[in-house]
């Protein structure tokens, strides 16, 4: 953590531990005040470029996989994965009860290493950098933050609570609104994490980012042995916070019936942990005529950080207007199947008046 790192030719200005301890709470810090220990030299690699040759019709396939697999740091792509992990790990918390906004929230961070890999250790540098710039970016803090060399996977373990001194809270830190007087962090899950068997009842996408969908990164990317291209660039800040407080307002007020958080594996491994006892029709036309995305496979396994939940038909104007305020975007995905498991992907690009003239056209094609 204190060493002097050395990245493709160019000496960086700051050690691990000095990016870390801005953002870190006093009892956690590192101070060293010696000399550095060492150099650490290393180059950073570069993202692969390859056609993924991805067959929609393998998306069962592809869903296998992704659920079997366990995340390594994707080492060109580290900064993105640093961002992601946060972003996941700090979504998660919404489910727990409790009374606490974002602002309250403080991250354990522990980083397992292989430093061995050439370009791991300018990995390490890259996600520590990031970290320390997008819990900053977010208003928030690190409690503690280690360094533990591994000779097995990389990763990065973050674990949520709350801060040591709540009652004493610099309040200048945050903004006002994004933390309350006497917070407190729950263990137990405030809805459930799977659909309650409610047909009338709808199942919405919030993505907490707004970066496109890209497959770089991702664990299909990694399963399918594919470059999957750049990784999803994860960097609004103010976003992710608007989209984080006004979904927790609604698990509070029990608007929200069930949750997942999207994060590794992406949004269709987050749909399918939340089938068990009842399937979906997984509709992503909106998606993808608001992101005019052309594959929908990018929007199912792009690791774009956001939650789906749960909620009743009669609450659905409520949703709308709550994000609609909060200019936060929300794609409704559709309606749980009771008596089934399974989930059937739907997707097209196109409007609905697109789809209703080609039908007229196709049907005046077939009486000439």
């Amino acid at each position: 953590m204190h060493a002097i790192y050395v990245i493709d030719g160019v000496q960086e200005e700051y050690t691990p531990a000095q990016l870390l301890d801005a953002v870190t709470e006093p009892e956690g810090r590192h101070p060293h005040p010696g000399p550095a220990e060492g150099r650490a030299v290393d180059e950073t690699l570069d993202p692969v470029f390859r056609d993924a040759g991805l067959e929609p019709g393998c998306t069962d396939a592809y869903l296998e996989a992704v659920c079997k697999a366990r995340k390594a740091v994707p080492a060109a792509e580290a900064e993105s994965y640093t961002r992601i992990r946060v972003a996941s790990v700090l979504a998660d918390t919404l489910w727990r009860t409790g009374v606490f906004r974002a602002g309250d929230l403080r991250l354990d961070a522990t980083w397992r290493w292989n430093d061995a890999p050439v370009g791991a250790r300018a990995a390490f540098y890259a996600s520590v950098r990031a970290a320390a710039d997008y819990v900053d970016a977010l208003g928030i803090k690190f409690s503690s933050y280690r360094h533990v060399r591994t000779a097995g996977l990389s990763e990065l373990v973050l674990r949520p609570r709350i801060a040591r001194d709540a009652e004493e809270q610099d309040y200048g830190f945050i903004s006002e609104p994004y933390s309350t007087k006497h917070p407190v962090l729950g263990s137990r899950r405030a809805c459930p994490s799977t659909l309650l068997g409610d047909a009338q009842s709808w199942v919405v996408y919030i993505p907490f980012d707004t970066a496109d969908f890209r497959l770089g990164g991702s664990l299909l990317a990694q399963e399918l042995g594919l470059g999957g291209g750049p990784a999803p660039q994860i960097v609004d800040a103010d976003y992710f916070l608007d989209c984080y407080e006004v979904v927790r307002e609604l698990v509070e007020d029990g608007v929200v019936l069930s949750g997942a958080t999207v994060g590794e594996g992406g949004l269709l491994k987050a749909v399918r942990g939340m089938v068990e006892e009842t399937g979906m029709t997984l509709d992503l036309s909106d998606v993808m005529r608001s992101y005019q995305e052309q594959n929908p496979l990018r929007i199912l396994f792009a690791e774009l950080p956001g939650v789906v939940i749960q909620i009743r038909d009669a609450d659905f104007d409520y949703l709308d207007a709550e994000l609609l305020l909060q200019d936060v975007a929300f794609f409704p995905l559709g309606h749980p199947t009771p008596g089934s498991s399974d989930i059937r992907v739907k997707a097209s690009a196109k409007s609905g008046i697109q789809t209703i003239l080609e039908s007229l056209m196709q049907n005046a094609e077939g009486e000439d």
